[in-house]
């Protein structure tokens, strides 16, 4: 289900390899339980052929406080780099994610970020761009959004 979820947003279809799915549930399970680790990455996007993007995705699904979502975009913004080799995107995801759970965790991260970009969604919603809310979405996401949007507008 998670996999399915996550595939909406990617331009292709899924297809799931059944062995991995045994360990994928445990990575699930694991994220859900707050582990996020490279075997619990890797064993999710073992499942997915091996995509850490669709993994991240998965992910976050189930533990949206724990897990960002990541993707070539959000890559870029952050390393200012292109994806690195599919062998290194685990690596670079929980490097990733680790300094956007230390920057949600800054006490001004809600004046500073999460404030200003509510803001701006109101605005926009006024100017007739309806549904633009953070509500209900997690400090993580809404610091990967800052990210997609500063790199998807190029």
């Amino acid at each position: 289900m998670a996999a399915t979820m996550a595939y909406a947003w990617l331009p292709r279809v899924v297809r799931v390899e059944r062995a991995a799915l045994p360990a994928a549930v445990d990575a699930l399970n694991a994220a859900r339980g707050g582990q996020l680790t490279l075997e619990v990455v890797e064993s999710y996007a073992a499942l997915v052929e091996g995509s850490v993007i669709a993994a991240s995705k998965a992910l976050h699904f189930v533990a949206p406080e724990v897990v960002p979502m990541y993707d070539t975009n959000v890559h870029a913004a952050f390393y200012g780099s292109r994806m690195p080799a599919k062998h290194r995107r685990g690596e670079r995801f929980l490097e990733y994610a680790r300094a956007l759970r230390r920057l949600v965790a800054e006490r001004h991260f809600e004046s500073a970020v999460r404030a200003p970009l509510g803001a701006a969604f109101g605005a926009w919603s006024v100017a007739g761009a309806e549904g633009l809310s953070l509500t209900g979405l997690s400090d993580l996401r809404v610091a990967e959004l800052v990210l997609f949007y500063s790199r998807s507008a190029r």
